[in-house]
C-alpha cells in the first residue's frame, strides 16, 4: 500500500504547477470548509505525521453560523487528509483539493463527529460481510443569479426543462467551461441540460459512493467558481427565487447484486420519514414536498421511471432517490439511505409497497391503500426532526454523539430560520448553498 507521502510527492510530480493544497472538510450542515496551505508545508506535515487544526466546534454550526446549547465550549480537530482524494482544481490554477476526515483531539471516539469516516467504515463492512457494494452518481440543479440576486438579464432565458433554448448564449459558455474543467479533473460528466424556468443541471458518473460525493463536493464548488468569473452567482439553495420551481439534488444508487434490490428498496422505504431529516435537512427543503412532477414526492411510494414518488426505479439494480437536496451533509444523507437499505437485506425486509404507476397525490385513499402506499412523508423540517428524534433504526450507525448533537443543532436551526421573513432566509440559504 502506497504511503501518503509517497501519493503526495507523486501527484505534485505529475502536477508541477500546483502550489497550494485544499485541506477540505464538510460540517454537519453540509457546508464545506476549506483551509489553504502551501505544497511545502504541506509535504512537511505529512513528513512529520502532523495535522491541520481547526475548532472543536467545527461540525457543528447552523446555516446562520449558530451553535446550540450542547456543542462543546472548547476543543480541537485533526484534519486529517484522505489522499485518495486528491485532484487538481483546474477552476483555480495552481491548486489541488483533498478531502479530510475530522478527529476529535478531546474524544475517546475521535471520529464520532465525522461522516465520511463513518461512510467509509459502513462500505467496507457491508461489502466483507454481506458481499454487497454500491455505485453512485448525482444529479445537480443550480441556479445563476446577478450580483442583486435576481434572474441575469439575457435574450436567451432558461424557460423549462431540456429545452435548447438557455443554451444559445453565455450560460452555455459558462456550462461547457465548468464540464470541461470538472473532467480535467477525472470527475465524469455524463450530460447537462436545462432543468426548469432559470435552472441548469449537470450530471456526474457513477462512482464508489464516497468517492461519488468527493467529486460531488469538487463539482459544487467548481460551478461557483466559474460562475464568478462570469459575474455571477451559481447557487444550490432550494429555494433561491421566490416564484421559480425549488432546486434539489438526486442521488443515482446502482447495487450490486441487483437480486437485492426489493429488500434492499423495502429498508429505505420504511426509513425515508427518518431519512428526510438528514437528506432535506433544512427549512427550505420542504418547498420540494410536493405532488408536482420532479418534486420530492409526498407519500412513501416508489416507481418505475416515476418522477411523481421520491423513489425511481430505473433498472435491476438500480434507484434515484429524489428527495435531497444541497444542504444536506452528502455523507451523512448517503450513509443514512444505505444503512436503511443494508437493514432491509439484513432483515430480509419485504416490499409491501407496489410499483406506482400514477402520481399518488391524485388517488383516492383506496386508492393509495391497494398499492400499499399508507404513509405521508413530512412537509416540514421540525417534523422530520422529531421523526429522526424518536426513531433508533440509525442509533448505531450514527453514534449517540452524531445523532445528538446532529438534532440539537437542527433544532436550533429550524427555530432561527422560522423567525426570518421568507427573503432574509433566502438570502441566506443563497449565500451559503
Amino acid at each position: 500500500m502506497e504511503t501518503d507521502m509517497t501519493i503526495l510527492s507523486s501527484f505534485l510530480h505529475r502536477h508541477p504547477s500546483i502550489k497550494f493544497i485544499r485541506l477540505q472538510f464538510a460540517d454537519l450542515s453540509g457546508i464545506l470548509h476549506t483551509r489553504l496551505v502551501t505544497t511545502q508545508y504541506c509535504l512537511d506535515l505529512v513528513g512529520k505525521e502532523q495535522y491541520a487544526t481547526v475548532g472543536g466546534r467545527s461540525m457543528l454550526h447552523a446555516v446562520n453560523d449558530a451553535l446550540s446549547p450542547i456543542a462543546p465550549p472548547i476543543g480541537l480537530c485533526e484534519l486529517h487528509p484522505d489522499w485518495q482524494s486528491l485532484r487538481i482544481c483546474t477552476f483555480a490554477s495552481g491548486h489541488a483539493s483533498v478531502q479530510c476526515f475530522v478527529w476529535d483531539t478531546y474524544s475517546e471516539e475521535p471520529f464520532h463527529l465525522c461522516p465520511r469516516r463513518k461512510l467509509v467504515d459502513k462500505l467496507i463492512e457491508w461489502e466483507s460481510k454481506l458481499n454487497v457494494t454500491f455505485l453512485t452518481g448525482f444529479e445537480i440543479e443550480f441556479v445563476l443569479l446577478d450580483s442583486s440576486g435576481q434572474i441575469p438579464q439575457t435574450v436567451d432565458g432558461i424557460s423549462a426543462w431540456s429545452t435548447t433554448a438557455g443554451l444559445r448564449g453565455s450560460s452555455l459558455d459558462l456550462t461547457e467551461d465548468i464540464v470541461e474543467a470538472l473532467e480535467a479533473s477525472d470527475i465524469s460528466v455524463v450530460l447537462f441540460h436545462t432543468s426548469a424556468p432559470n435552472q441548469l443541471q449537470i450530471a456526474t458518473g457513477p462512482m464508489s459512493p464516497v468517492h461519488a460525493i468527493d467529486a460531488l463536493m469538487q463539482t459544487h464548488e467548481c460551478i461557483k467558481h466559474i460562475a464568478v468569473r462570469y459575474g455571477l452567482h451559481a447557487t444550490m439553495a432550494p429555494k433561491a427565487l421566490p416564484d421559480s420551481l425549488a432546486t434539489g439534488a438526486h442521488v443515482h444508487i446502482s447495487l450490486q447484486p441487483p437480486s437485492k434490490r426489493e429488500s434492499f428498496l423495502a429498508g429505505v422505504l420504511d426509513s425515508l420519514p427518518a431519512i428526510m431529516a438528514l437528506t432535506m435537512p433544512s427549512y427550505d427543503s420542504y418547498h420540494r414536498v410536493t405532488g408536482v412532477q420532479c418534486g420530492a414526492g409526498t407519500l412513501v411510494a416508489w416507481g418505475t421511471e416515476n418522477r411523481y414518488v421520491p423513489i425511481r426505479a430505473i433498472r435491476a439494480g438500480r434507484l434515484e432517490l429524489r428527495s435531497l437536496d444541497a444542504t444536506a451533509n452528502f455523507y451523512l444523507a448517503l450513509l443514512a439511505i444505505l444503512a436503511a437499505g443494508m437493514r432491509g437485506i439484513e432483515e430480509g425486509l419485504p416490499l409491501e409497497a407496489a410499483d406506482c404507476q400514477v402520481n399518488p397525490f391524485e388517488l383516492q385513499e383506496e386508492e393509495r391503500r391497494a398499492l400499499g402506499i399508507v404513509r405521508r412523508l413530512p412537509d416540514n423540517m421540525k417534523e422530520s426532526n422529531k421523526i429522526l428524534k424518536e426513531s433508533t433504526v440509525f442509533d448505531e450507525t450514527l453514534g449517540t454523539s452524531l445523532k445528538r448533537q446532529y438534532i440539537a443543532m437542527k433544532e436550533v436551526d429550524e427555530k432561527d430560520m422560522s423567525e426570518l421573513s421568507e427573503h432574509d432566509r433566502r438570502a441566506w440559504f443563497v449565500k451559503m448553498y
